[in-house]
């Protein structure tokens, strides 16, 4: 591991790691690239970069483009299952909580682009664990990657069951972790009032504080051995940004017994990082009070480490300046949500207004706007003036409007402006990323 993957990891926060000052030379620059990709660190890799923090040269922006594009697009496909998994789950009546990347990336963190995640993560209840991955199978018509052992032993002893779907990993929950720390763990606290937050037009749950910063530290101490540097920036992001109480903090980790694991997430955390916190900051008193054993900390009585492989970059997304898939067929159950405003056929631009619909799950890259609307596979690239164009859209405008704010900020001839714009909206109408209605007098 470079010492700038550190030091992005770290990004945004006080730390005494440095970045650069001019851009790195090309074997240390690949070499970042491979960590940050290693580590989940892309997304805050393209913070960096746009911010300044990271200078690079054009072809090292390009690169970083390129790669965070795919993972983002990656990111779109896990959200759109999750919304099918937590649907065909609700219609079982069977409740779930959203772990790890998804809910962090969308709890945690101001930008969820700064998250990015492999797979999608759902904790159920032990006692209808089988039941779940039942409905889900017949759900989505795969079967598990694993058999149970043995008839009730997943919904006593289980940690997960992995299924795969349309080349998406969904892995379903019990507990945290196996082993004897797993047998701890307060199942029932997990399913406290959640804390609720917006996919698209859906409020999913996620677990609710403590138990959230808890299962933070279960992934930086125990998850993956040496640590992903996501995992640390997890642990600080939480503790900085939504400042869980120490008291509660300590509490259930007493009930859990995992004081040790705590102790472990956070002072690697801000060993790892780096992190400049006042001694009197809320990860100094829980570190603090945590017990012994806080640099030797065995990572699970029973189990050894999990040994990190290789990160895999998500295939199935491609950089393009404009790219909308063919197919617009809905796939494994996903219905499309109703919204207010019918679609429309655009035959006349000018006579038609324009807004992007509700339900489209949407990412910000470098450059681009990457977007994946209900009912489709493949995420849509929107290049160029696209993410301005994109951000006009949050509300209904006419297609001259769009035309004359475009034109002004590039000052180019609205014409031309227009006839670039046209097929794009037609496209993203097309593809149910747009909403297009007559155009009423007066707007």
């Amino acid at each position: 591991m470079t010492p700038p993957a550190s030091a992005i990891a770290a990004v945004g926060l006080r730390t005494q790691h440095e970045l650069p000052d001019e851009p790195l030379d090309r074997s240390a620059f690949e070499e970042l690239l491979r960590d940050c990709t290693q580590h989940r660190l892309l997304g805050l890799l393209a913070r960096a970069v746009r911010t300044g923090a990271l200078p690079v040269d054009a072809e090292q922006h390009r690169a970083v483009e390129s790669s965070v594009l795919g993972w983002l697009g990656h990111a779109l496909r896990v959200e759109r299952l999750l919304l099918g998994t937590t649907s065909a789950l609700d219609r079982a009546g069977i409740e779930s909580r959203v772990l790890k990347g998804v809910a962090l990336a969308h709890t945690a963190y101001d930008d969820p682009a700064d998250r990015v995640f492999g797979d999608a993560d759902l904790l159920v209840p032990g006692r209808e664990f089988t039941h779940a991955v039942q409905a889900l199978e017949a759900t989505f018509g795969v079967e598990r990657a694993q058999p149970e052992i043995r008839p009730g032993f997943d919904d006593r002893f289980g940690k997960e069951a992995t299924l795969t779907v349309g080349g998406v990993e969904l892995d379903l929950h019990r507990t945290f972790v196996e082993g004897a720390l797993g047998l701890t763990v307060g199942l029932d606290d997990l399913f406290a009032p959640p804390y609720r937050f917006p996919l698209g037009v859906t409020e999913l749950e996620a677990l609710p504080m403590p138990p959230r910063f808890l299962h933070a530290c279960y992934a930086a101490a125990l998850g993956d051995w040496p640590p992903r540097l996501i995992s640390l920036r997890d642990v600080a992001q939480i503790l900085l940004r939504e400042r869980p109480h120490p008291a509660d903090v300590l509490f259930m980790a007493r009930s859990w017994r995992c004081e040790v694991v705590v102790a472990r997430a956070i002072t690697t955390t801000w060993r790892e990082l780096a992190l400049s916190e006042p001694p009197r900051s809320s990860a100094a008193r829980v570190a603090r009070r945590t017990g012994p054993g806080l640099h030797a900390a065995p990572c699970c009585p029973g189990r050894a480490p999990r040994r990190r492989t290789a990160a895999r970059v998500p295939p199935r997304h491609r950089a393009a300046p404009a790219r909308v898939p063919r197919s617009a067929g809905s796939e494994h159950g996903f219905e499309r949500q109703a919204c207010a405003q019918e679609r429309v056929p655009v035959t006349d631009p000018y006579a038609t207004r324009y807004r992007r619909r509700p339900d489209v799950l949407w990412r910000g890259s470098l450059d681009a706007v990457v977007l994946l609307p209900a009912g489709q596979t493949e995420p849509i690239t929107l290049g160029g003036s696209g993410p301005e164009l994109w951000e006009l859209l949050a509300e209904w405008r006419a297609f001259d409007d769009l035309v004359a704010v475009l034109a002004g900020l590039h000052a180019a001839d609205a014409a031309i402006v227009a006839r670039d714009v046209a097929p794009v909206l037609e496209q993203l109408v097309g593809a149910g990323a747009v909403d297009g209605a007559a155009r009423q007098e007066g707007h």
